[in-house]
């Protein structure tokens, strides 16, 4: 859970310090865990969006949910450090 959120804290420092060439829009990945509907998974992307919201207009979200409440294994986990 904590290494979840240091995960968020980095890419939404490294998504935000980066220059985008050509682009205007910020791109910023949120990677969780779990899946969408888990109130403590929506309460940190709804808490993400709330602090960013000032940047809104400037910022695209992708979202992405591992699921490993649901879906785990040694094969499963292998195939997620594949992808990332």
């Amino acid at each position: 859970m904590f290494r979840n959120c240091l995960i968020i804290i980095f890419l939404l420092i490294f998504c935000l310090s980066l220059p985008v060439q050509g682009q205007n829009k910020k791109k910023i990945l949120i990677l969780n865990s779990y899946h969408q509907g888990l109130s403590w998974t929506d309460n940190i992307v709804k808490g993400i969006k709330d602090t960013l919201k000032p940047l809104d207009s400037e910022i695209d979200y992708y979202i992405e949910y591992m699921d490993t409440k649901r879906f785990y294994g040694d094969k499963y986990f292998e195939k997620i450090f594949k992808v990332v």
